[in-house]
């Protein structure tokens, strides 16, 4: 049952994304010992280095292409 008058102190339990939201899904199939490897060295923080990784690498090769 919902809570009458719904709740006052939502705001301070929401969450939120700084500049563009990660909401779009990419599948990549790797070797199992690939994935090994990044669990045990990035852990929890594995899908951000991805992202970042992507990134770098996409900016380096734009890079190379205006040169």
């Amino acid at each position: 049952m919902s809570r009458t008058g719904g709740n006052p102190e939502l705001k301070k339990h929401q969450f939120t994304c700084e500049g563009e939201p990660n909401n779009a899904q990419l599948r990549l199939w790797v070797q199992p010992s690939l994935l090994k490897r990044l669990n045990e060295t990035k852990g929890e923080k594995r899908n951000q280095f991805i992202r970042e990784t992507l990134i770098k690498a996409l900016e380096s090769e734009a890079e190379a292409e205006n040169e």
